[in-house]
């Protein structure tokens, strides 16, 4: 992501980053690095702005899901000081998009297609909704409603093992899950979907949309990764997949960078079932298949013009691998 930013080909761009302990980031990536309260304090959006103020920053990128929705309450503030924000889109779409269950009943109410799922809060519900869904014949998915890269994802089996070797999933079996979530009160139960299980083709799509029209759509197929993480992946423009993809962006009328994590159901149509107001993680797979599209965000942001119909590379493949920083 930061390579996308750095290596533009247009202009020297420095970074700064803020984390609550500044000792976590690689200090060769960024120009500074900021220290900032938790962003369950209500210091934590004073000291993004005070940080913007002091250190003169021109874009705020507001870059996960706490950040989107705390933001937008603080527009004025980051004008005063002359910084521009970057977010997705609005709170009230954010707080749809940003709540699995609350995202799965839009979509429903707006005939949008999407996964069976049911909303629980106890483990009564929760124990009825999984046999709901036809467990043990057919695997089951439970995750909080409110999470951030697949964390706290169930995948509810007979069979405790992945069958598929390319992309892992923790299985849990009903009884092992039930040692897990039976002893937990019922006013500190966590709000869960429960849904179908999609058993075809795991996408993570890239957009890039202003005013809810997608400019660039880049689906990648998951070759070989776990539940929310590609570690081989292929461009694969899917018709289906951009026509599916670019409907949900109008519906909520996005700017910028968001990422669609979508699999194919029993029938090979297309089923988002994670929004992310962002580029997901492989994003810079995009930049190496003809499209920058944190740079081209970035452009966006500050009303210059870039290229709006570059060609993608069909079948581009990413394999993924690591590096070493050294201080």
């Amino acid at each position: 992501f930061v390579d996308c930013i750095t290596n533009n080909g247009e202009r020297k761009i420095e970074i700064f980053a803020a984390d609550l302990n500044p000792e976590n980031l690689i200090q060769g990536l960024f120009k500074k690095m900021r220290k900032v309260s938790p962003f369950t304090s209500k210091n934590y959006i004073n000291d993004i702005i005070s940080i913007c103020k002091k250190d003169k920053i021109d874009i705020f990128w507001a870059r996960n899901e706490i950040d989107t929705l705390l933001v937008n309450e603080f527009m004025g503030e980051f004008e005063e000081i002359g910084t521009k924000v970057m977010v997705a889109g609005s709170s009230k779409n954010l707080g749809i998009t940003n709540n699995k269950g609350s995202f799965c009943k839009f979509f429903k109410k707006n005939s949008i297609p999407c996964a069976k799922f049911q909303v629980v809060n106890n483990f009564t519900s929760l124990k009825k909704s999984i046999l709901d869904f036809n467990y043990p014949g057919e695997k089951v998915i439970v995750k909080p409603t409110l999470s951030i890269g697949g964390r706290g994802t169930f995948v509810v089996s007979p069979t405790t093992y992945s069958t598929d070797k390319k992309i892992q999933e923790p299985m849990y079996s009903l009884e092992s899950l039930e040692k897990i979530f039976s002893k937990i009160k019922e006013k500190t139960f966590p709000e869960l979907i429960v849904m179908e299980y999609l058993p075809g083709t795991t996408y993570s799509v890239d957009v890039l949309s202003r005013n809810g029209k997608s400019i660039y759509i880049v689906p990648k197929i998951r070759l070989s990764g776990t539940a929310s993480n590609t570690m081989i992946g292929k461009i694969d423009l899917n018709q289906n997949i951009i026509k599916y993809v670019s409907n949900v962006v109008k519906r909520f009328d996005f700017n910028y960078i968001q990422n669609y994590e979508l699999k194919l159901n029993k029938n090979g149509e297309p089923i988002i079932f994670d929004i992310n107001p962002r580029g997901g993680a492989s994003v810079a797979f995009c930049k190496a298949a003809g499209v920058n599209l944190p740079y081209f965000a970035i452009k966006m942001a500050l009303k210059e013009k870039f290229p709006e119909k570059l060609q993608i590379k069909n079948n581009l493949k990413m394999i993924r691998g690591f590096k070493e920083y050294y201080e």
